[in-house]
């Protein structure tokens, strides 16, 4: 995404600055970029950034982090014989991150080896040298420069033409190089842009994944409310799909905050070991603000674990806005900057690329008045502010560079890029480079209040900027980002030795039991533990405790609090931290954990945790907000019976207790049972479309059936839950005239047409006969032809696939039933298949209005013609083709109205005879 104006679909703003060595024709220049030779100049690097780590970490030691279920002495056994040496583990450095220390020989090649070889394994999440925690401020660093080739060409990291005139890098790289906190943390920077080359070799390593989702499996399976969301999130297909609509913005944004460094392959990010969030989202303030909400659930889901769960996301980097936009015009998007900042993350704009005084004439975001927002302008190589950014005393607070800024170009190439697109993302690695810093304070102040330590960036970013000349009287100081002040000065006011943070308290072990846990920093010689009974008069002390330590002994179902205190050496001894609470086992409480698994047409199974104190649980359940049915059983499973087909249930459950009394219902799970049909009920594969704002299908027309959409919507659409559009009705071996017309927004251009229709209805368009309409050509109006119904024998709703595919100069390949690809449109529908149907003619769905749509007791059938028809009959089948209703009509009635009471929840088939034709429509019935 760019700094343009968002209600714009392109979302490129600095088109006319990207320098990018490419060559761009004709009006489709966001998808037909082609980049011209690339020289790659390759230079001997005589200080490696290994000999600079081995200065600021401890020799011999890897700090690593494990996903779920892997063991860290089988890793450990497993390195030692990949790469012949002694491998040892040390110790559990953070038990929530599940952060270990392995001990390793203490030669600069050992070092190199194993993080190589541990960073290629699938069992672990990140791995990186231990870091010294301690100040340098006073020592004679030497410059950190890594060993990418293209590195001389990132003048704004390391200016040798005009040594003053850059971001001082490899001084700042000597305090930090990015990638984990000293508490253990994974620091994530957010990025919303249009889309990234997810497979540049220089990003791959540092983009984020959700390790707790399975990819592709259609299940939210860390319950964060986001479907596969394994790679991040694209708001327009709903998925993870962050390749987006055009990668050529959002791959050099990503680049100059954490393309890998020091990996021998192209150029450097801000932060050598980052991970990068990144969320597709474009074209208007509702994605964006949709964006937001996917990175604020992750920051706040980790608070709220403690890191088990989420991602510690630190800043979101925001690319993009409208020239001209007044903060008075957009308060939903200026207060979701305070939501974000009081989670913990703090956001980094980019100001407009026009030479204007924002303060005068606005901009959004820039303009926003949020405590934890930083905007950002333009400086050129010279320190000079470039003559197209603009500026404002109070809203704009620092400048970095962003004119002609080397970095990670879309198509695995390398490029020049200016705009302040470019310069945001400098201040937004600046941030995650400062958490990884080796000094507590940040983080502890993190754990604690994370909206303070947002704050706290902002403040420090500010009084660390450089004085320019140029940028007098056009920022709020007049100055712009070094990562070497920044750091430093953060380095010399560092506290090393801070109280313990990060307090938790684990109650689901042994009864009468709490394992307690904290981040225990490497210079805490002895914890100190002290607990009681919240609300006692005198504390329980007990010195020189282990992380983790197990309260023992402790009442069943009682409130308790406790804190600890760290001695660093004989003459440091913290205070004693903040008071964690919490609650022992053997309360009587609400089962938690409720799935329901193995549904069938008449059956499901209900789970739930167990509760120890329980005598016995109460089920209830209700289909379609109806009576409660109330079912008793002592174990934590309930099988549900004689239930109705394609029919949603409520399900909530209440533990008994021994005491007498009952805890409330759990919250309602809902499920539905099979027997929908396969239109609705089959897995059908998913085709991933960023959006259809370039093109779009305007109308299909098969027969006498059509469906119109004459705007654009998302790249996919599925209608088939849609009762306003009417039914089509297939019968076999037919060849039925089909239009598909296509919509643009600019120039029309060539696009491919198929039709699929799983006429088996098996779930899937692979069988013969299935791609029902094949023009075999792509053109750049409507397309006609045939379609071709086979001989088949399935009976009830099935899906049907709509295809309009770009063609472009390069794409010559026919789209197929489950291809992803980036300009275009998919539709499905659910159409119904009916061997038996009579050859009379649809009638025009205008003749016939239904009502209520949906419907929970009753539909009523109004003529809309002079002259309702004579004889009529009316028949519903269910999903899967079952007769429902079926009742004829001889007294020539205007309305028709029958009852559906009782009837269960679903998608009901309408069919309407009469001596002239037939109407087939959708019922959806609650």
């Amino acid at each position: 995404m760019l700094r343009t104006f968002i209600q714009t679909f392109a979302i490129n703003k600095e088109l006319q600055h990207l320098s990018l060595q490419t060559h761009i024709t004709g009006s489709r220049m966001l998808r037909e970029i082609r980049y011209l030779a690339l020289s790659l100049l390759y230079f001997v690097i005589f200080l490696c950034a290994f000999s600079a780590a081995a200065q600021t970490s401890v020799p011999g030691q890897i700090l690593v982090s494990l996903k779920p279920g892997a063991d860290i002495s089988l890793l450990a056994q497993q390195l030692s014989l990949a790469e012949s040496m002694p491998c040892t583990v040390g110790k559990r450095v953070a038990i929530h991150l599940n952060i270990w220390l392995l001990m390793i020989p203490p030669d600069v090649q050992s070092g190199k080896s194993a993080l190589k070889w541990l960073r290629n394994q699938a069992q672990v999440g990140s791995a990186q040298y231990n870091h010294i925690l301690q100040l340098r401020n006073t020592a004679t660093l030497l410059d950190v420069l890594p060993d990418d080739p293209l590195f001389a060409q990132q003048w704004h990291l390391n200016n040798t033409a005009h040594p003053d005139a850059d971001l001082d890098a490899p001084d700042a790289w000597n305090f930090s190089t990015g990638g984990v906190t000293p508490a253990g943390d994974t620091i994530v920077i957010a990025v919303i842009d249009g889309g990234i080359d997810q497979t540049h070799a220089d990003l791959q390593a540092n983009l984020w994944k959700n390790w707790a989702e399975i990819p592709g499996d259609g299940l939210d399976n860390d319950q964060n409310g986001f479907v596969d969301d394994y790679r991040g999130w694209n708001v327009a297909t709903q998925n993870d799909y962050i390749q987006g609509q055009t990668t050529g913005h959002g791959t050099p944004v990503a680049g100059i905050i954490g393309a890998k460094a020091n990996n021998t392959t192209g150029t450097a990010g801000i932060n050598w070991n980052t991970k990068m969030m990144f969320v597709s989202a474009a074209g208007t303030e509702d994605n964006i603000l949709a964006a937001y909400d996917y990175v604020l659930n992750a920051r706040k889901l980790y608070n709220a674990s403690n890191g088990t769960q989420g991602a510690f996301v630190v800043a979101i980097n925001n690319s993009f806005g409208q020239n001209f936009g007044q903060p008075a015009d957009a308060p939903l998007w200026c207060a979701a900057f305070d939501l974000l900042g009081e989670a913990g993350i703090i956001s980094i704009a980019a100001t407009a690329n026009l030479a204007v005084n924002v303060d005068l004439v606005g901009d959004l975001p820039t303009g926003c008045p949020s405590s934890y927002l930083v905007s950002v302008t333009s400086l050129n190589s010279n320190n000079e502010k470039a003559s197209d950014a603009a500026w404002g005393p109070l809203s704009i607070d620092i400048a970095s560079y962003g004119k002609e800024i080397f970095t990670t170009a879309s198509g695995s190439y390398y490029g020049s890029f200016s705009g302040t697109s470019f310069a945001a993302p400098q201040v937004a690695g600046a941030v995650g480079l400062l958490y990884a810093a080796p000094c507590p304070n940040l983080i502890s102040v993190a754990k604690i209040n994370p909206g303070e330590a947002a704050k706290r960036i902002r403040e420090l970013l500010l009084l660390t900027s450089v004085p320019t000349p140029s940028l007098f009287m056009l920022t709020q100081n007049g100055g712009r980002l070094n990562l070497n002040k920044f750091l430093q000065t953060y380095q010399t006011f560092c506290i090393t030795c801070v109280s313990p943070f990060g307090l938790a308290a684990n109650t689901t072990g042994i009864a009468g039991t709490a394992t307690l846990s904290w981040y225990q920093l490497s210079n805490y010689q002895t914890v100190n533990l002290r607990w009681r009974v919240l609300g006692s008069a005198s504390w329980s002390i007990v010195e020189n405790v282990p992380m983790p330590f197990v309260l023992n002994e402790l009442q069943p179902c009682t409130t308790y609090e406790f804190a600890l205190q760290a001695t660093c050496s004989t003459t440091e001894t913290t205070d004693w931290s903040a008071s964690t609470v919490f609650v022992s086992s053997g309360c009587c409480s609400k089962p938690g954990n409720v799935v329901i698994a193995d549904v069938s047409m008449e059956a499901a199974v209900v789970h739930w945790n167990a509760v120890p104190t329980a005598i016995g649980y109460r089920v209830r359940m209700r289909p379609d907000m109806n009576n409660w049915q109330i079912f008793e059983t002592t174990d934590p499973v309930f099988t549900a019976a004689n239930l109705s087909a394609c029919t949603t249930y409520e399900v909530q459950v209440q533990t008994r207790c021994a005491t007498g009394g009952d805890t409330p219902f759990t919250d309602a799970v809902l499920f539905t049972t099979k027997g929908c049909g396969s239109c609705l009920e089959a897995n059908y594969c998913t085709a991933e479309l960023p959006s259809s704002l370039d093109e779009w299908i305007s109308a299909v027309k098969i027969n006498d059936w059509t469906n119109s959409t004459l705007l654009a919507g998302p790249g996919y659409q599925n209608f088939a839950l849609n009762a306003d559009i009417p039914l089509l009705t297939l019968q076999p071996n037919k060849v039925l005239p089909t239009v598909i017309t296509p919509g643009f927004a600019g120039s029309a251009v060539k696009q491919y047409y198929r039709i699929y229709i799983d006429f088996n209805a098996d779930g899937d368009f692979g069988d013969a006969g299935e791609l029902a309409f094949n023009p075999g050509f792509a053109h750049d109006g409507p397309m006609s032809g045939n379609l071709t119904t086979p001989a088949f024998m399935a009976v009830g709703m099935t899906r049907m696939r709509v295809i309009m595919k770009f063609k472009g100069n390069t794409n010559t390949t026919l789209p197929g039933a489950c291809e992803s690809f980036q300009f275009g449109q998919i539709e499905d529908y659910c159409v119904l298949l009916d061997p038996t149907s009579a050859s009379s003619a649809l009638l025009s769905p205008l003749d016939l209005r239904i009502f209520p749509q949906p419907a929970t007791d009753e539909i009523t059938l109004s003529w809309n013609t002079p002259d309702p028809p004579a004889q009529s009959a009316v028949s519903v089948f269910d999903a899967g083709g079952k007769l429902i209703f079926n009742h004829a009509y001889t007294a020539n009635p205007t309305f028709i109205t029958f009852s559906v009471s009782g009837w269960p929840a679903g998608v009901y088939v309408l069919n309407v005879q009469t001596d002239s034709g037939y109407f087939t429509r959708k019922l959806v019935v609650l």
